[in-house]
């Protein structure tokens, strides 16, 4: 049996960033199904620059996550703003999720109040806007 040197007592929290614009390079890019049966776009996003914080936590090379719709109905703008942001190619046919892996853009953040099935509510990061 194979003994690893883990105690999960030494694992601290992370805080959610502060509100503000984050440098932010793509990591992975996926395209799945939302729950209203939409598909939606999902990246997951590393922190390269950031503001300095309240707190004093570094948070450099922290990930930011952000699903958004994909459906073709003329109302999915953040994915409109996101394929800006990262200079993702676009036309007719649509565009290429391995074309975000490697991307960097700027993101603006927010924190919201969210509260998960098991009923504690929490702060959490949303990205708010993809700037061009």
């Amino acid at each position: 049996m194979a003994r690893v040197g883990f105690n999960k007592e030494n694992v601290k929290g992370f805080d959610p960033v502060d509100e503000g614009d984050y440098t932010v390079e793509v990591v992975k890019a996926t395209i799945g199904t939302s729950k209203t049966g939409n598909p939606k776009l999902s990246l997951d996003m590393l922190i390269e620059k950031a503001p300095e914080q309240d707190n004093g936590q570094e948070v450099e090379g922290h990930h930011l996550f952000c699903d958004m719709s994909a459906a073709d109905d003329g109302k999915a703008f953040m994915l409109a703003q996101a394929l800006d942001c990262f200079q993702v190619p676009n036309d007719a046919e649509g565009f290429d999720t391995d074309d975000f892996i490697g991307a960097k853009g700027v993101v603006r953040v927010k924190k919201e109040l969210y509260t998960p099935s098991d009923g504690e509510p929490r702060t959490q990061n949303k990205v708010d806007k993809f700037l061009a």
